[in-house]
């Protein structure tokens, strides 16, 4: 367990624990995990600190029945999450503006990355330009999904030229849920035409909200 700069964590075989703590800005913590059961706690950022530098995570699981939880606080932030094997949860919740799970400019960097069966994705964000991709396109069946972003002003028309909320599910197999939330907190279009939520998904039995 660490305070600040970087962290590098590497467990294996089953029933670990990893808790990483960082609070300075511009840090980074790499989280590898391999077996079964295991648990990866994170928490990078000190509450509502805006800065061009935030903190950046990965977090790799492979193995059955994992479990990862990242809160990241400050503006900018960015976080990757991928597990591989049956039943594993990933739970990600990121406040603050600017901040990113995955990277729209490079496809293998995926917010939460999910290979297996009933999986369960969560990515929560608060915040004006947050950035969520969820991919559950491996082939596995009755995995879920789950996006939910606000934004706590709007801008006046014009002055805004970027997206203030985008995201990206993409699921492939059968039996499973998908389901995107985007409120912008405004009582005009204004902060609507900004945002954009995108779902695919390729199996049969499917549901989408």
């Amino acid at each position: 367990k660490g305070t600040g700069g970087d962290a590098v964590v590497s467990q294996y075989n089953t029933g670990n624990h990893s808790e990483v703590t960082q609070m300075a800005t511009n840090a980074s913590a790499d989280v590898i995990q391999s077996g079964s059961d295991n648990t990866s706690e994170l928490t990078q950022g000190r509450a509502n600190l805006f800065t061009l530098f935030g903190e950046k995570a990965r977090i790799v699981q492979s193995g059955d029945r994992n479990t990862s939880t990242a809160s990241q606080t400050n503006s900018n932030d960015n976080l990757s999450v991928k597990q591989s094997g049956d039943d594993n949860t990933s739970t990600v919740t990121q406040s603050n503006s600017a901040n990113g799970s995955g990277n729209a400019s490079d496809p293998a960097d995926v917010g939460v990355k999910q290979a297996g069966n009933w999986g369960v994705a969560s990515v929560t964000q608060a915040g004006q330009g947050g950035i969520a991709y969820i991919d559950q396109i491996s082939g596995g069946d009755h995995n879920t999904a789950t996006i939910a972003q606000s934004v706590s002003n709007k801008p006046a028309n014009g002055t805004y030229n970027f997206p203030l909320s985008v995201a990206n599910i993409t699921q492939g197999g059968d039996h499973n849920t998908a389901s995107i939330t985007q409120h912008s907190g405004a009582t005009d279009a204004n902060s609507a035409r900004h945002e954009t939520a995108t779902t695919d998904q390729r199996g049969s039995s499917n549901a989408s909200t």
